[in-house]
Formats: C-alpha cells, structure tokens, sequence
C-alpha cells in the first residue's frame, strides 16, 4: 500500500511540474487600444488556440474582430475595447528564419578602385551616425565688371547663401548670408557698405533658440509697446510649457521716424522721402517701411502697390494704384544713423496658463554720448547742448573757420553791409577766407538762399534777415535714450469673460549731454479691459469696456495710436494728459454678420473734449451683401467747436458668374473759431459715388469695369463750395 502511494504522488509531482511549464512560443499581451488595427508580431502566427479577452477577461467573439495571422494584424473596435488581452502561439524560429548562401552585410561592391583593401572580419563593434542630415545649401555667386566713357571699370560681385536643416536630431538650423560688393559712386548717398550686407544665423531646439546676425526684433503682444526694429546682434530665449524668457542685444541699424505727404493727381512718382529738418540725403534700413494710405496698410512689390529705392528714398507708385489728390500717404521708417554708436536690448518674461497670463517687457535704446560717429563734438559745442536741455533750436553752433585758398574749396569772406555782417564767395586769394557749412532752417526762415550750383559743391548767396532757407550754421545732434517697461496681463475667470490690464512707464531723455528738462522725461500709461459675452445663442452678442491712461509725455519710439488718430478726433496736439473710453457691444452670428456699435469718450487735461459714435454692420441675405461703416463726432478744444460726420455703404449682388456693387462714400468735417463761430480752412465735405460690374471669381481669374464719381467742397465766403470733382471709369482684371 505504501508503494502505491509513493507511486501515485511521484507521477502527480511529475504531472503538475510538466503543466506549469509553459511552452515558449506562448505569448500573453495586454493592449490599450488607441487605433482599430494593430500588428502583434513582425511575422506569422499560429491560427491554433487564439483568443481574445476583454477587460473582464471575457473571452471576445471572434465576429467582432477580424484578424490576419500570415501578417499577425488584427482589426478590433477601439471605441467598445479600449483594453484587450490577446493570448496566442508564434511558430518556431526555425522556420520564421531567413536563410541565405551569403551575408549581405560583408560583401564587397564591385568598382573599378582595386587599391583599396577591405577587411573581411573585425572585431571592433561600428556604430553609424549621420552628422548634419538634412542640412541643405543653396544660393548663388554674382560677378559682374561696369564700364563708363567717365569712369574706370570696377567690378561688382554679390552673394547669397541660405542654409537650412538639422545639425543633429533635436537641434535645427536655419542661415543666410548675403553680401553685395557696390563700388561708391561720387555724389552718391551710400555711407558705409555694410548697408548692403546681411548675415542671419539661428539654432532652434524645442526649449530654447539662438539668433545672431541681422535681427527683426518685434512685439505684437503689447498694446503700448508696439514696435518692429531692424538690429544687428544676438537674441536667446528659453521656454518650456508655461513660461518664456527672452534677451536680446545689439547695435542698432536705424532710428525710427515718420513722412506724411499728399498724392499729387495721376502723378506715380518718384516722390522724395525727406527725414528730420528736411533732410534728403537718407539711407533707408530695408523693409522697416510701412505706407498707409487713408490709414491702410498698403502692399510693398513690383506686382503690389508700390516701390521704394532704399538708396535714393524714393516711392514709385505702381500702375495698378492710381494716385489721385485725395490720397493722404503715411510712411513709417528706419533711417541709418550715424551719429553715436547706439545699442539697444530688449527683455521679455511671461507666464501663461489656462485661465491667466502675465507678461513683462523691457525695452531700452541709447546713443553712447562719448562714442560719436559723425560729429566730433568740441567742448564749446557740448556747452551749446548742455545749455539746449531739450529744445532742439538752441543745438545749432556756427559752422565758420579759417581756411587757406584751394581752388578744390567753396570759400567765403566775411563783409559788413547796414551794421550786418555775413559771408559772401569769393575766389580771391589775398581775402580772409572761411570755409562755411549752411543748413537748411525753413523757408522765411534764414538769412542765405542757394545760389548756384558748381563742380564742387553748391554756393550760397545773403539775401538779408528772414528772407532765405538757410543759415550758415551747424545743428548738432544730440544723444539721447528711450526706456519702456510694461506689464500686461490677461484673466479669464469663466469662457465668457476675459479681462485685461497693462500698464507702462517710460523715461525719454532727449538730450543725455543736459539735465535740463530731465523732469519731462519720466511718465506713465495704463489701460484696463473686460470683455463679456452677454448672449450665446444663434446670435452672440458680446460687450467690450477698455480705459485707456497716460501722462504727459509717455511716449514710445513707434508710438500706439493709429497712424489717422489725430484726424479722425480733430486734434491739435496731444501733448497732454489724455483719458479715454470706449464701450462697445457686438452681436453677431456663425455666417460672420455682425452689427457693432460704438461709442468712445475722449479728453485731454485742458486741451480737448470729444465723443464719438460709430456703427458698423456687415449682413448677407440672398448672395447680397451689405456693409456700412459710419461714424460721428462733436468735439471742443482750446481753439475749435466741431463736428464730424462719416459714412461709407456698399451693397453688392452676386449672380451665376458675376456680380454687381456699389459704393457710396460721405463726409463732413466742420470745423469752427469757438469764439466767432466763423468756419475755419481746415473744413472739408466730399461725396463719394461707385458702381462696377465683374465677371469670374475675384480672387482667381476675373475682369471688372466700373465708374466713379467725387466731388470735392471747401470753406469759400464762410461756407461750403464745390472746388473741383472728378469722373473716373476703371477697368481691373487679373488672368
């Protein structure tokens, strides 16, 4: 009996010990599905003793999947399973093997080069890494040899290189170096060469970039701090999933300023861009130029709306853009200075999450006052600009000095005519001579008017007090330095409500050499917001409520206001602490109509009190579209009692392949003496009429004619007359 049992509990041991041994083509996943088809092994697997099981490890009907077992790819429902357990069998690696008479990896290519040896076997373990994969060049080599019958032959020769892709897997990179090599003509406006030469660098990984080079240093995220400048230098930033940190620094290529000019009617140009006291001889930084046309922003190209000469400061018109009278041009730019060596940095930080975000800026642009360029300043003419402070009248210093007789020399004699002494040219040689510089000053403004012009130079002529354009002196540029800080942030409490808050200060010294009128440098600026969205159904209607603060002399390089601002109030000056409100309410829908409207209270400290109105609607109703756009305003300043009316409509119907419009523009901007009630020159009416017929699609291929119509009303005898009016028929088309 002890036998038999003895036997019976060694064959059970045996038994079990063979069961638990699971065989090693089994296999047991557990998938969370994502996508409906999924590949379980890169080959074949055994039909036998498959299954399924769902996530309560039941087992899964096989109609509810569908599966390939030469390619082991299974299609399931990954929106019913979203987690399996499959349980199946893969064949012996004998027979899933590859088998082959040679081993690819070791032979030999056949080639011509039978000098080259081989090493059949190694013991050394090769790794291969592709250093700069994907990196790409291109770009181009120019020579080039120019010859006159007045000048020697001189070669031009330019080159533009672009590089572009990855220098390993996480670190991308992106150049281009262009430099042109343009001999200096005499009398030309070129300063340095370097004004032709560009060279870009950056290195991007997902946390972080670099920038060196030439930079376009840009903010658009804040509502005083607005700019775009052309620098060269270095910007580095880092960022992670909720905060960005950025610094930049560099010497500046341009100081910004502005060129307001009139259309002359069907005159394309060229019109002359003129700097600061009429200047002319201007190196414009290329593409810092931006041109608005009635406050529009207007496309710069060869098939655009116009092109300017960066050399000559020069805008040519377009063929394509007719200019007419009624056109007011506004162009914004960057000039080369090069007065002081002048750096510029710039910071940023923010923070920025699902319901808030906040934002710091500082920017900072000075002139290094010991590091002149173009001017060496004597120490008398320091005095001139200490004594200044920030009245830039008083910074002009007499250009005259002893100079011997050359007969390459412009030089002038010192005469006394009525007790007035003044230069006269003369070529004399036993005269006491000078050599003068005169400077434009304005019209009626100067005592010199220009005479003649010769080889060498221009000669200048007295023509007595305040009866010329010129003045033979020297104005002397001063130093200076722009700092702005802002602060902006942003709260959305509810998806409905948004509010926004920012505030500025900045400290502007117009003169780093006096600290006179240092206490104009320093003020502040804020500006508050909350948006609502007060009905979210079929229609949205939504309101919007912003204050806007600033001090007396805040300002920013670039400014903040729209380039019209100034038109559009009335406003004399806005030198001044200003306060303005506007509340606005919205309601529109899915198709984008929308009717807005507007109201906007404005007032500057003992200056200027105006509100406005403004309606705006955009409406389709059986392919006709309807837009309106008007506004009205009563104001008062120190000067002036006024009011001012604006509309434009236009309606337009859209057929099988055609369609028809018109247009209707108004306005009436009367302006009165608010003591004699008598309207002033500055009034204005006109009225506007269009209609136009088109053919096509607008945006592809098309033809379009139509007829405008405008007439023109001025102040004549204390009211309003037609001055003159224009017919215009049009022909546009596109192939």
């Amino acid at each position: 009996m002890i036998k038999k049992l003895l036997f019976i509990c060694c064959f059970s041991s045996v038994f079990f010990a063979t069961a638990q041994n699971t065989p090693k083509e089994f296999r047991s996943k557990t998938i969370t599905l994502t996508k409906d088809t999924l590949f379980l092994e890169n080959t074949s697997i055994n039909s036998q003793r498959f299954k399924i099981l769902n996530n309560n490890n039941t087992v899964i009907s096989p109609s509810e999947y569908q599966i390939d077992f030469s390619k082991a790819r299974l299609i399931i429902n990954a929106k019913k399973h979203s987690k399996i357990t499959v349980h199946y069998f893969v064949f012996p690696e004998f027979i899933t093997k590859t088998y082959q008479a040679y081993n690819d990896s070791i032979i030999v290519p056949n080639t011509s080069n039978t000098k080259k040896l081989y090493s059949l076997t190694t013991n050394k373990t090769t790794t291969k890494t592709n250093l700069f994969e994907g990196l790409e060049t291109k770009g181009s080599l120019i020579r080039g040899i120019t010859i006159g019958n007045n000048q020697n032959s001189v070669v031009n020769s330019s080159l533009d290189l672009t590089i572009q892709g990855k220098l390993s897997k996480d670190i991308a990179i992106r150049a281009n170096i262009f430099d042109t090599n343009i001999p200096l003509q005499e009398n030309g406006y070129s300063q340095s060469i370097t004004d032709f030469d560009r060279i870009f660098m950056e290195l991007e990984h997902k946390n972080w970039r670099v920038k060196a080079g030439d930079l376009d240093l840009k903010n658009n995220e804040s509502y005083f701090m607005s700019f775009s400048k052309k620098v060269s230098g270095l910007e580095v930033e880092a960022r992670n999933e909720n905060i960005n940190a950025l610094a930049s620094g560099a010497i500046v290529r341009g100081r910004f300023t502005s060129f307001i000019f009139t259309g002359k009617e069907g005159n394309q140009g060229p019109y002359k861009i003129t700097g600061q006291n009429q200047t002319t001889n201007l190196i414009i930084v290329s593409e810092s130029d931006v041109l608005y046309m009635n406050g529009t922003v207007l496309k710069r190209g060869k098939d655009k709306d116009y092109t300017i000469d960066y050399n000559t400061a020069e805008i040519r018109f377009n063929t394509t853009f007719p200019v007419t009278s009624d056109m007011r041009f506004h162009l914004d730019y960057q000039y080369s200075d090069r007065n002081y060596t002048r750096f510029v940095t710039y910071e940023k930080a923010s923070y920025n999450s699902e319901k808030f975000n906040i934002n710091g800026y500082f920017y900072n642009e000075n002139d290094v006052k010991n590091q002149p360029i173009q001017q060496n300043l004597t120490a008398n003419q320091k005095q001139i600009l200490a004594n200044a402070g920030n009245d830039s009248d008083k910074m002009i210093s007499e250009s005259a000095y002893r100079e011997p007789y050359s007969d390459t020399k412009i030089l002038y004699k010192k005469t006394i005519a009525n007790a007035v002494e003044s230069f006269e040219y003369s070529t004399n040689k036993t005269d006491e001579l000078y050599s003068v510089s005169f400077s434009y000053v304005g019209i009626n403004n100067g005592n010199y008017t220009l005479d003649k012009t010769i080889a060498i130079g221009n000669i200048y002529k007295y023509v007595g007090i305040n009866n010329g354009n010129y003045n033979p002196v020297i104005r002397l540029i001063a130093p200076t330095k722009s700092q702005v800080i802002v602060v902006n942030s942003e709260y959305n409490p509810t998806e409905k409500t948004a509010l926004f808050a920012e505030v500025a200060f900045s400290n502007n010294d117009a003169n780093l050499f006096s600290t006179i009128d240092d206490d104009q440098n320093k003020a502040m600026a804020a500006k508050i917001g909350w948006q609502q969205i007060l009905i979210d159904k079929k229609w949205q209607l939504k309101s919007d409520v912003n204050y806007e603060f600033v001090q007396k002399n805040f300002n920013t390089e670039q400014g903040w206001e729209p380039v019209e601002f100034n038109r559009d109030w009335n406003l004399l000056t806005n030198n001044a602490t200003k306060n303005y409100f506007q509340s606005e309410f919205t309601l529109q829908n899915k198709k984008e109509d929308f009717i807005l409207y507007r109201f906007n209270h404005l007032s500057y400290v003992d200056a200027f009190n105006g509100n406005k109105h403004e309606l705006k609607s955009k409406l389709n109703s059986n392919k006709t579209t309807f837009f309106v756009d008007g506004s009205f305003l009563k104001n008062t300043s120190t000067l002036e009692d006024n009011s001012f009316f604006r509309a434009k409509t236009k309606a337009e119907h859209s057929l099988k392949k055609s369609w028809i419009g018109a247009f209707l523009n108004f306005e009436t901007n009367s302006r009165k003496n608010i003591n004699t009630q008598n309207y002033i020159n500055t009034s204005h009416r006109f009225k506007e009429y269009e209609g136009y017929f088109g053919i096509g699609d607008s945006t592809k291929i098309f033809a379009k004619v139509g007829f405008n119509y405008r007439n023109n009303d001025s102040i004549k005898s204390n009211q309003f007359k037609e001055i003159n009016n224009r017919k215009t028929f049009y022909i546009d088309s596109k192939l």
